[in-house]
């Protein structure tokens, strides 16, 4: 199964001239194979294989930002890291033996130190586009991103054993200790949950557009949520909500609701790169920077399905920025 979604959003430079604005677009990747190896040696060890056909993305294009996106159906003793490296092998599939799958060179490990997986739900990592880039730039058909617990200390398979290729369940841990999560795979009959590598690029060709120093940005919290999303959006901006189909499920009306007669109120960033919407002294981080902006509290009527969203802001001299939230009931 190969099946992409392409969405266009906005990505921000700040220079000391001021902010370039340059359009990109994500294409979003699913797995062309997927399997769970087992390693022993000190336990059971389980490390995934992910492997994404990536050649409907043209070559030359600006990686900006590549994350892996699962969903975890079940917790053990987790602390939310994982370690993701690049598999150097264009031909392996799901009826391999291990060993033809375990034993390839691998390059450009990312270690996610914190928040990966560590509740029921979407789980997202931080950025891999070293690992993706090395087969991008190489001009190769396949990405295989593979996923291993750091603490997971197993590494010997099982050489003429069968991969667990299941239709509902992938592994990382050692759930012989009972250490480990556990995520939907390719084949699961839902392809809400199944996973899924979000490139952001910047489109060959495209010509930043200088503007004057301002701060373009949306933030949500929390995201992915189950009920209601806060969302701060830029002072004075039209903001709709799109699904992907390009539908619009939610707008803010003329008049955007806020805590001041101006239609702005002072909205928290965090320092960490986290995001809390939140105004002064309402949940936001004290280690925050402050910006003008409006607030507002989504609230998904039960006619909106789960899913992927967009918040659109669109500023009164035509410039717009883009956000994508989720949404699991």
């Amino acid at each position: 199964m190969r099946n992409i979604i392409i969405l266009s959003l906005a990505l921000l430079f700040f220079g000391a001239s001021g902010v370039c604005i340059a359009q990109t677009e994500e294409f979003i990747f699913y797995p062309c194979a997927d399997v769970n190896i087992k390693t022993f040696g000190g336990g059971e060890g389980n490390t995934t294989f992910l492997k994404f056909d990536i050649s409907a993305l043209a070559p030359g294009q600006t990686i900006n930002n590549v994350e892996l996106g699962i969903y975890v159906f079940d917790v053990g003793e987790w602390d939310g890291d994982m370690l993701f490296w690049n598999a150097d092998n264009q031909t392996w599939d799901e009826s391999d033996t291990v060993g033809a799958i375990w034993n390839c060179p691998f390059s450009d490990t990312v270690t996610q130190l914190l928040g990966f997986g560590d509740t029921i739900g979407p789980a997202s990592s931080v950025n891999l586009a070293d690992i993706f880039d090395r087969d991008y730039e190489a001009g190769h058909t396949y990405c295989t991103i593979v996923m291993k617990d750091p603490d997971d200390e197993t590494s010997v398979p099982l050489d003429g054993d069968d991969p667990y290729d299941l239709d509902d369940t992938l592994k990382v841990g050692n759930w012989l200790f009972g250490e480990g999560i556990m995520f939907r795979p390719r084949e699961y009959s839902d392809t809400l949950y199944i996973p899924k590598l979000v490139v952001t690029y910047v489109p060959l060709g495209i010509n930043e557009e200088k503007m004057l120093p301002s701060i373009l940005k949306i933030t949500a919290y929390p995201n992915p949520f189950n009920s209601s999303c806060a969302i701060a959006a830029p002072a004075g901006a039209d903001v709709e909500i799109y699904d992907l189909r390009g539908n619009v499920v939610y707008k803010t009306p003329s008049i955007p609701r806020s805590l001041s007669p101006q239609g702005e109120r002072d909205v928290l960033a965090a320092e960490d790169g986290s995001e809390s919407p939140f105004p002064s002294g309402e949940g936001g981080s004290t280690k925050s920077r402050q910006m003008r902006g409006q607030f507002f509290i989504w609230q998904p009527d039960k006619s909106i399905s789960s899913g992927i969203y967009l918040v659109r802001a669109t500023t009164n001299d035509g410039r717009t920025t883009t956000k994508r939230i989720v949404y699991v009931k």
